[in-house]
């Protein structure tokens, strides 16, 4: 497991921002009619920011903080948005990975229950394994 020292400043800056963001207003991506709050959606690309440079490393922190309830901006966004992030991810292999969790597009990090986060790892692994076809 990845040390939960290491993490970098952005989940930090979304801490407070998460909980000033999160009052009185949805955290679901394109929820109906409730709009983002510019503070929440702020908040939310600073973290598809922080995985677009930090990988699936970072995708794990931010994840781990979700869970532990620290940060309620990670916990109210698409497994799916924060999966596209990832440096080489594209929606099919991002779709696969979902599917292996027997999760949809627009499933909540904070709602993955304990299988579906045992399995995201493994998940994540399996989709960078390079291609074993034979070399000609």
């Amino acid at each position: 497991m990845i040390g939960r020292t290491s993490r970098t400043s952005a989940t930090s800056a979304t801490s407070a921002t998460s909980r000033r963001a999160r009052r009185g207003s949805s955290a679901r991506s394109g929820a109906g009619s409730d709009a983002l709050s510019p503070e929440l959606h702020r908040a939310q690309e600073l973290l598809l920011a922080a995985v677009a440079e930090g990988g699936t490393a970072r995708l794990a922190h931010i994840c781990l903080d979700a869970w532990d309830g620290g940060d309620a901006v990670a916990a109210g966004m698409s497994l799916g948005a924060l999966l596209r992030a990832v440096p080489g991810m594209g929606p099919l292999t991002a779709h696969e990975i979902l599917a292996h969790l027997r999760a949809t597009e627009a499933t909540l990090v904070g709602e993955l229950d304990h299988a579906q986060r045992v399995a995201l790892p493994a998940g994540l692994a399996r989709a960078r394994r390079p291609s074993t076809a034979a070399m000609e």
